[in-house]
């Protein structure tokens, strides 16, 4: 399956992966997430709560098992003062 991303600096990404295969994109926002929550000190249930999803749900985010819509990425961007494109892009572990 091919997939496309867009932001509001243009295509992000093009990639071929097979169902049910993660891409590097997809891990690298769950370790984005998953790094830029502990940093600021919430819990998993703390962001669900702002993010008004069930916590479960969030959780799948961190394990890259659910992408996040774009109005969750927009709220997650909000939330982290960083970006759509660098939460997607950036290693935050460096």
């Amino acid at each position: 399956m091919l997939y496309v991303i867009f932001t509001n600096t243009g295509i992000m990404r093009l990639s071929v992966k097979r169902k049910g295969e993660m891409g590097d994109g997809e891990m690298l926002l769950a370790r984005n997430l998953k790094l830029l929550r502990r940093r600021h000190g919430y819990t998993q249930g703390q962001v669900a709560l702002l993010l008004k999803v069930n916590r479960s749900t969030y959780a799948y985010y961190e394990l890259g098992k659910t992408r996040p819509k774009i109005a969750t990425l927009q709220a997650l961007s909000n939330l982290y003062s960083v970006s759509i494109d660098d939460l997607l892009n950036k290693n935050f572990e460096i």
